[in-house]
């Protein structure tokens, strides 16, 4: 990301903001992403930032006065090739299609536990709810003190006094079948909660048979392969057996 980007941004502490809000886009790899307030068009250039990075991704903004955007984060999100949708319309009424990785609640400070309740049903499990003005704002400060109950929050300070506030959705518990480990050769399949147990099980198996093990971690979407001849050179050492794929 190009701090630079954020050179005379008005909105509390410039840079810092947006590169918050591009972290929290780019820690959940997100491609949609939904903003209740466009302000100034700051969050958008931040949320767009992170978005082109992967094919296919979209924003939509929900403001009830967009020509508030400045010309120039108009003109940065629109060449960052992603697709942006800027809808007219009040939070408390507006419809939006499909799901999303984050949703980012910037609008009317006074209606920011509804905007939590309305839109959370329009989160991914793993994606990130998000309130601006905690600790600073009475709206969203409120709000959060309210939902904290039920729904678990992290604070994000970007100045003294004023957080993002962010829940995170529940993913599903990792299944006790998470993780399992193939023989390539002879087909043979371990399943398995623990991944240094599984690990283990698979470089076993490739030095005392000789085959090549293939390892898929779940949910991290992480694989790699096991290869018998160095499981035999790296067990003699002491070693480990993995080869990343």
């Amino acid at each position: 990301m190009k701090i630079h980007a954020f050179d005379g941004c008005n909105e509390t502490l410039g840079e810092q903001y947006g590169l918050a809000l591009y972290t929290m886009a780019e820690s959940v790899q997100a491609k949609d992403i939904l903003e209740i307030g466009a302000g100034w068009g700051w969050s958008a250039r931040a949320f767009s930032l992170s978005l082109e990075n992967r094919e296919g991704s979209r924003l939509i903004s929900v403001d009830i006065e967009p020509q508030r955007i400045h010309s120039k984060n108009h003109m940065a999100i629109i060449k960052s090739g992603i697709d942006w949708t800027i809808l007219n319309e009040s939070s408390a009424s507006v419809e939006v299609e499909g799901k999303f990785d984050l949703i980012y609640i910037d609008g009317d400070p006074y209606i920011a536990q509804g905007d939590f309740l309305r839109f959370y049903p329009k989160l991914r499990p793993g994606g990130l709810m998000v309130l601006d003005g905690y600790g600073c704002q009475v709206g969203p400060t409120e709000a959060v003190d309210s939902l904290k109950s039920s729904y678990d929050f992290t604070m994000l300070p970007y100045m003294a006094k004023a957080c993002h506030a962010i829940h995170r959705k529940p993913i599903p518990l990792l299944k006790k079948d998470g993780h399992i480990a193939v023989c390539l050769d002879c087909k043979t399949s371990v399943t398995g909660l623990d991944w240094r147990g599984i690990d283990k099980t698979a470089c076993k198996h490739a030095v005392g048979h000789g085959h090549n093990v293939e390892v898929r971690i779940e949910p991290r979407d992480l694989s790699y392969t096991v290869i018998q001849k160095r499981a035999l050179q790296r067990e003699g050492e002491g070693g480990t057996a993995n080869e990343a794929k």
